[in-house]
């Protein structure tokens, strides 16, 4: 009896003590539990904190491309000279204009690139701005070689096309050097060009008529 009163106590001992432990170990798990949603919240914030400076940062670029100019592709010097086509319909004749594109025999593109630093508040946007130099030649070799009627072609008022993607991307007047002549570009292309933007000048090319090579020099900022 004695020995069954021992075994019985140290079991109540025992249960609290387990219970204890058991309460022991709940504790510290919601204790590292509430350590670690702790820690978490500012880096939430850091996080929202980046996306908020990269939206702002984003605003910023956009907002200096708009004044500045975006991306810039160009294409040309090329000449666009007419002729007319006569078409009849049922005994009467019509004449209609059309274009001959003639692209230059020659052309060497010499450039300089300078980068300019533009601020926005706390960000800085890096802009670009070249200095192009476009050289070459111009003939009526491939008209020849391809058969083409020169006179009806009207070279006294061909026009000289330049298509510039981005028209705010031109600092200044830009003109061509066309053998003895300078003619200033006009803006937009009064559909002579490939391509609707950019600029334009008529000239008088009559010379291309005697196969005749004619030197050209454009500059652009």
């Amino acid at each position: 009896m004695d020995g069954f009163n021992e075994n019985s106590t140290e079991q109540q001992e025992q249960q609290p003590l387990g219970c204890l432990r058991r309460f022991s170990k709940t504790i510290k798990v919601i204790i590292i539990g509430g350590l670690i949603i702790l820690l978490m919240i500012p880096m939430f914030m850091i996080e929202d904190l980046i996306s908020e400076r990269g939206r702002t940062q984003e605003e910023a670029i956009n907002e200096v491309s708009e004044k500045w100019s975006l991306a810039q592709t160009v294409t040309g010097p090329y000449l666009n000279i007419q002729y007319p086509v006569v078409t009849e319909n049922n005994g009467e004749k019509k004449v209609s204009i059309k274009d001959l594109i003639l692209f230059p025999d020659e052309l060497l593109i010499n450039g300089q690139l300078k980068t300019e630093i533009l601020k926005r508040s706390l960000y800085e946007v890096n802009v670009y701005q070249s200095e192009l130099t476009l050289k070459g030649s111009f003939s009526s070799e491939e008209l020849i070689k391809s058969r083409i009627d020169m006179g009806q072609l009207q070279f006294d008022r061909a026009a000289i096309c330049l298509n510039l993607t981005d028209m705010r991307g031109i600092s200044e007047q830009i003109s061509i050097t066309f053998g003895d002549s300078v003619y200033v570009f006009e803006p937009g292309m009064d559909n002579r060009g490939i391509d609707n933007t950019g600029v334009h000048a008529i000239a008088d090319l009559s010379e291309l008529k005697n196969n005749k090579k004619l030197p050209y020099e454009v500059k652009s900022n």
